[in-house]
């Protein structure tokens, strides 16, 4: 009977040792990078007009500094290839290949590769200071390219680098869920979580996203008004030791509708993206 409780005491232990490096911030060493592999593949309609775009792009960022409120981050983008059917034309552009590299889309991404932005973000991921934006402001030249990647990713950004993190709600039940909703320039988004186990450290977690609004940006030189309507629903993988999404797979229904002008363009189809952070 001794020999049993030891035993019992033992495993409780071990568990709750397992169960307190579950982190509810962002733990990364300076110095850590960490290599982002992106594929796209997306069906779409536009103006009634069929348009098929594939992409990979590789980027990194790396940990700079520890601060008292979070971390500086930098990131580059790498790398892209990308092949576009639409219009009634072919494209095709590969940034490591100087002769696939005088498609239209080409000024954009060479604005963007191998430029480095820099971040501060708080422990939870949220952006404090972006050190690119602040040179704008005083005349500098800061990396570009973001009016290119919102047109390919259905008139979203990809955010910020704390956009690869996320965190389980303390006491989280396996099958139970959590919701989050977020506002930002006229777009309304919200997720739902559901926590779906545990393998070692790695946690499966499947997400819903509705977002709607209306967006207003500036592309070519020209205004646009964008009233959003899209459903994303995705399966992560998350280190909970660290907070980093190790890898994403989604799928982007997209029903929008953009006026540039007096000019209305709809746009209807597929965005599947698979993401991984190694």
């Amino acid at each position: 009977m001794k020999n049993s409780s030891v035993i019992v005491l033992a495993l409780f232990l071990s568990f709750a040792a397992t169960a307190q490096e579950i982190t509810s911030k962002i733990n990364l060493e300076v110095g850590k990078k960490i290599v982002s592999t992106m594929n796209m593949n997306s069906d779409a309609k536009r103006q009634g007009m069929d348009m098929k775009t594939v992409m990979t792009m590789i980027s990194d960022m790396e940990i700079l500094e520890k601060l008292e409120n979070g971390y500086k981050v930098k990131s580059v983008v790498r790398s892209v290839k990308m092949n576009f059917d639409g219009f009634g034309q072919s494209m095709e552009y590969d940034s490591e290949d100087p002769e696939k590299q005088d498609a239209m889309m080409a000024k954009g991404f060479e604005e963007m590769i191998g430029k480095e932005k820099i971040e501060m973000i708080d422990f939870e991921g949220k952006l404090i200071k972006d050190e690119n934006k602040e040179e704008k402001k005083e005349g500098k030249k800061g990396p570009r390219g973001g009016g290119m990647m919102k047109m390919l990713m259905g008139g979203k950004s990809g955010g910020t680098v704390g956009a690869n993190f996320l965190f389980l709600p303390e006491g989280i039940e396996e099958g139970k869920g959590w919701k989050v909703t977020d506002e930002d320039k006229g777009l309304r988004t919200q997720s739902i979580y559901t926590f779906n186990g545990m393998e070692g450290n790695v946690a499966d977690i499947k997400r819903l996203t509705k977002a709607m609004g209306t967006v207003k940006q500036e592309f070519g030189g020209r205004s646009m008004s964008s009233n959003v309507d899209q459903m994303t629903s995705a399966l992560l993988k998350v280190d909970v030791t660290t907070g980093l999404i190790l890898s994403s797979t989604s799928e982007l229904k997209d029903n929008s509708v953009t006026m540039v002008g007096e000019e209305e363009i709809k746009s209807e189809g597929t965005t599947k993206i698979t993401i991984v952070n190694e």
